[in-house]
């Protein structure tokens, strides 16, 4: 490939791909790196997740590669019975001990076997101990800034699935003109620790602080969302396509400067 195209310059390496498509790899690459993403379990014990979500009341157990929220379920605390959740179903979880038993929801009984990657739901207890979760926000990174934020938010949190806050599963996007310095810096710290040239980094603020959820980019497993571009208020200070173009060509974009 380099042959016919000599002076082309790489984005994102494949290494930098396939890091951020494993998203177990990622945190344990981010961790090593002093960025703090929330506590996660990777283990084949079934006794240890259960003993993760009664410490931690809500978790996620999720895909080990996956993209847009999808194959997550919200596990519940449950004196008898291990519950999850995902889009409208709710049913009971059977965590496996073979890993070659195929994973199946069947008659309200989900079985899933192992390994188990399961990770805290970050958030807050509100009035009268209703849990709320996160705020998700979006850095879009260029070559070492940010070049702006967007929000996943919903409007409603009806049932525990509805945590699942992403664009895919039905949550909405929003921009975000003002962020804290700590927050860009977190955010820059992720991308520059994954070796990330263009790509987004999810992150979850809460009273506990905020976390770095995942790191995505454009490749053959992944490709950063551009439904945001469907926004009223969105225009070319959001153009994250002429962004990574105006990098590839040197040019200077001026930074969003005035509130929409």
């Amino acid at each position: 490939m380099r042959e016919h195209f000599p002076r082309a310059e790489i984005l994102n390496s494949m290494e930098v791909h396939e890091l951020c498509w494993d998203k177990l790899r990622t945190d344990e690459h981010l961790l090593a790196r002093g960025v703090p993403v929330p506590e996660t379990l990777f283990t084949g014990s079934a006794a240890e997740v259960r003993d993760f979500v009664a410490r931690h009341r809500f978790a996620i157990l999720k895909e080990r590669a996956s993209c847009g929220g999808q194959g997550h379920v919200i596990l519940c605390d449950s004196d008898e019975v291990l519950v999850g959740e995902a889009g409208n179903r709710r049913f009971v979880v059977e965590l496996g001990s073979d890993a070659s038993e195929p994973r199946r929801l069947r008659e309200g009984v989900l079985a899933y076997p192992p390994p188990f990657f399961v990770q805290r739901l970050v958030g807050d207890a509100g009035p009268r101990d209703v849990f709320r979760p996160g705020q998700i926000l979006r850095a879009y990174v260029v070559d070492g800034r940010v070049a702006f934020w967007t929000e996943r938010y919903r409007d409603h949190y009806r049932r525990p699935s509805d945590w699942i806050v992403n664009v895919a599963l039905g949550a909405r996007y929003r921009f975000v003109l003002e962020t804290s310095g700590e927050l860009r810096k977190l955010a820059l710290r992720a991308a520059d620790a994954v070796g990330m040239r263009v790509g987004v980094i999810d992150l979850v603020r809460s009273g506990a602080g905020p976390f770095v959820l995942e790191a995505d980019c454009d490749g053959r497993h992944m490709i950063v969302d551009r439904e945001f571009k469907h926004i009223p208020d969105y225009r070319d200070a959001f153009d994250f396509d002429r962004m990574i173009v105006a990098s590839l060509a040197q040019v200077e974009i001026p930074a969003l400067a005035t509130p929409l």
